[in-house]
């Protein structure tokens, strides 16, 4: 028997909202499939955003939806104070987020900032600070342009093509609305 390991990551208009570790076992004999153990979805609480300020409209739109989930976004124009040192910041938000999602875009791969951002938290990956899958990188244009960076051409930038859509209001079963019956 062969088994390998994965995880199924659940989004929402490019909000990680969760994964679930899954284990899938291969092997020649024909067997009766069975449950070996029950794994807990692991929902993220904070998501680190990096950037270019040029991609504001796109980040917005998945800042709003992460809203709708209760998970924090840390966002340098949200969370960071007047007068306060902002790289130190940046990097403690780092630090502190379950998730490093990198918007790839032309603009975020010109941008100094984004490149020191996605470089310490491939650091804090590599010396096991945090898991394997912390950055997300994601695109919203295909194929990526320009290409990702070699040190990050492991990872998969997933590719949301509804982040170029217009914004849409959320269900009103998000927003917490009922609707009243029509009138008879």
């Amino acid at each position: 028997d062969e088994s390998h390991n994965g995880r199924i990551t659940f989004t929402a208009d490019g909000v990680i909202v969760a994964d679930v570790p899954l284990v899938i076992t291969v092997s020649e004999e024909r067997k009766s499939p069975r449950v070996r153990r029950h794994e807990k979805a692991t929902c993220y609480q904070t998501i680190f955003c990096s950037y270019s300020h040029k991609d504001i409209d796109i980040v917005r739109k998945v800042e709003r939806v992460s809203h709708w989930f209760d998970i924090e976004y840390l966002r340098d124009e949200v969370k960071l104070k007047a007068g306060q040192e902002w790289d130190e910041a940046l990097l403690a938000m780092i630090d502190r987020a379950d998730i490093f999602q990198l918007f790839w875009s032309e603009h975020a791969a010109k941008s100094q900032n984004v490149r020191r951002e996605w470089e310490y938290a491939l650091k804090l990956v590599e010396t096991a600070a945090k898991q394997d899958h912390f950055i997300r990188p994601m695109r919203w244009v295909d194929p990526p342009k320009p290409p990702p960076p070699d040190k990050l051409s492991h990872l998969h930038f997933a590719y949301h093509p509804e982040l170029s859509a217009p914004v849409e209001p959320p269900p009103a079963a998000v927003q917490g609305t009922t609707s009243a019956a029509p009138d008879a």
